[in-house]
């Protein structure tokens, strides 16, 4: 694995949004943003904590990375999106994605990566989970020069998503 200062960017230059005004890039022709990826029952340690650790959760991101120029996509699946009902309230600005069955979360959240153009765009992607599933995505994103950053629980933490990350941070206990 290795390390990559999360704020740092080769050359900046600008290029022309799709709203016509001019958006800081990196030298390769990222724009300057992050995009961030919440897996919050990984994060919480299953579905049945997510009522009681989402908005801790946030706090220690928060901590962790800076919520300024990003994107953040908060995945969970059905019946912890039920049970916490406040959910939406608890992660300013976030877009949420609800998932069905075994990994539905996971599921929403990989298609968020590879599908969606926002992350690829980004000179910086934020996987706020321990899972193995992004390992993937993660090395896709850093082939085309994204840096990736993981942030997760020490013992949730894959060695394949590890090994895929430009930087790894965990979570405090």
């Amino acid at each position: 694995m290795h390390q990559i200062n999360q704020y740092s960017l080769n050359k900046t230059s600008s290029r022309q949004s799709s709203l016509g005004f001019l958006a800081p890039t990196n030298s390769i022709g990222l724009v300057d943003r992050s995009h961030i990826v919440v897996d919050l029952e990984n994060l919480c340690g299953g579905s049945d904590s997510v009522p009681k650790l989402a908005s801790k959760m946030y706090r220690d991101l928060s901590k962790i990375v800076s919520f300024e120029r990003m994107q953040v996509v908060v995945a969970v699946g059905i019946n912890a999106w039920m049970k916490t009902p406040e959910l939406g309230f608890l992660w300013p600005n976030a877009r949420y994605l609800v998932g069905r069955g075994i990994d539905g979360a996971d599921i929403r959240l990989v298609e968020d990566l590879v599908e969606e153009p926002q992350a690829l765009r980004s000179a910086r992607v934020v996987i706020a989970s321990g899972d193995g599933r992004f390992a993937n995505c993660a090395e896709i994103l850093t082939e085309q020069g994204v840096e990736v950053m993981v942030v997760a629980r020490h013992e949730s933490l894959s060695r394949r998503l590890s090994a895929a990350a430009s930087s790894v941070i965990f979570l405090p206990e």
